[in-house]
């Protein structure tokens, strides 16, 4: 699961996250447990933004630590296209 997500345990621990919690949080990045080959990636965090909000300012819940956790893993040029699409999407709430 820690491949899926492209955290190593050190991440977690970071995070104050379980296996489990990576598990449990898959629907809300657009996956389901049928696809575990797939990584979660830039494209699944525009889709949690649309679903969740804002998990960079906002990491109050596990799948918010979660898709933090990612975006941290991220090069520099998606973090800040993600950051600007939160921006964006508060903006035109």
């Amino acid at each position: 699961m820690l491949d899926h997500y492209g955290l190593e345990e050190a991440d977690l621990k970071e995070s104050n996250l379980l296996k489990s919690d990576l598990f449990k949080a898959l629907d809300c990045f657009g996956f389901s447990a049928k696809n575990p080959d797939l990584k979660i990636g830039k494209l699944n965090l525009f889709y949690f933004v649309d679903s969740q909000g804002d998990f960079i300012e906002k990491a109050d819940t596990k799948e918010k630590k979660i898709a933090k956790a990612v975006w941290g893993k991220l090069p520099i040029k998606d973090k800040i296209e993600i950051a600007e699409y939160i921006n964006w999407s508060e903006e035109n709430v």
